[in-house]
């Protein structure tokens, strides 16, 4: 398994895993049955933008494009929401949903940005499942983990699944600066997510460079007593 940074040679790919990953598995995406031609443009621009920032990767294995992650700049979105929902309106109370998670947060909008890092989106290759893949995207993060660290970079990570917030929160000790439970968030006078079962809620997450290393550390002596 090989990592690489997220390039030009990588557009199609890239955006095949993440917005398969996501129309499939992740639980807004999946539960409001969003069509995956339309996904897959979302997906297309926001991956056009992360290799101009230069903070995202691939996971590669025999030059197939197995796990990705996302990351930028806390001031630099790698998409508006307008855009988002032109190209597919079915989108439109997640990308409301995430709004509202920073924007009714103090702490966020408090926080400075100009050393904070943005885990965005991170997907592996649907026919990788099972197969160890999990490894191959906390290598990604690891990666990008290690390099925020070196950098004096906080980190701020929105979570959807309680996988994905199960892994800031234990290995990284990420403090929670906001929360909105899927059955109270409203959205035109309707609820959109209040029958999702595999999830009750979407966390906005902020884990400092001290908690950084000390996860990555964590991380190394356990892999160390597993060899």
């Amino acid at each position: 398994m090989k990592i690489e940074l997220l390039e030009k040679r990588h557009i199609q790919e890239a955006t095949n895993v993440i917005a398969t990953a996501f129309v499939e598995k992740e639980p807004l995406t999946s539960y409001l049955e969003v069509p995956l031609s339309s996904y897959k443009k979302i997906c297309e621009k926001m991956v056009i933008e992360a290799i101009q920032q230069k903070l995202s990767w691939v996971a590669t294995k025999e030059d197939e494009v197995v796990a990705v992650i996302l990351c930028r700049k806390a001031e630099k979105p790698l998409l508006n929401k307008q855009e988002a929902i032109h190209l597919c309106p079915q989108v439109a109370p997640i990308f409301q949903l995430l709004t509202e998670l920073e924007e009714q947060s103090e702490e966020f909008l408090q926080l400075s940005k100009e050393n904070l890092i943005y885990f965005d989106m991170g997907a592996c290759h649907p026919n990788w499942m099972g197969k160890g893949i999990m490894s191959a995207i906390n290598m990604l993060c690891s990666h990008a983990l290690n390099l925020a660290a070196e950098n004096q970079s906080n980190i701020v990570t929105a979570c959807t699944n309680k996988i994905s917030t199960k892994l800031w929160t234990r290995q990284y000790q990420a403090v929670q600066l906001n929360e909105i439970h899927y059955d109270s968030f409203s959205y035109q006078e309707t609820y959109p997510f209040s029958g999702i079962v595999s999830s009750t809620a979407a966390q906005l997450l902020y884990i400092s460079t001290s908690h950084i290393l000390e996860g990555l550390a964590k991380q190394k002596r356990r892999s160390q007593v597993q060899v």
